[in-house]
């Protein structure tokens, strides 16, 4: 999250980053706390949002090598352990 920026408003910035979507009124739809192994403290916000009919995603995080959609009863591996907790119903909303 940047400074000042609501979750919602993180999940729109982020989705246009990553994938180049405009995505409208993202709704949280969970929230994990969890510090991993390396000591790095994460506190995740999951949103849910309709991706515009019109757009196709684009792939621009420069870290990301795939794009793919998925279920969430079949996500692609290795998961990022929020996501994991997540998924596995691990979490604080």
């Amino acid at each position: 999250m940047e400074h000042g920026e609501t979750p919602e408003q993180t999940g729109i910035r982020e989705v246009k980053e990553e994938v180049d979507l405009d995505i409208p009124t993202p709704r949280i739809i969970g929230v994990t706390n969890q510090v991993l192994p390396d000591g790095k403290h994460y506190i995740t916000f999951f949103t849910e949002a309709i991706c515009p009919a019109d757009q196709l995603p684009r792939l621009l995080a420069p870290k990301a090598t795939d794009l793919a959609w998925c279920t969430s009863d079949a996500p692609r591996t290795p998961l990022f352990p929020p996501l994991k907790n997540f998924l596995e119903g691990k979490r604080v909303l």
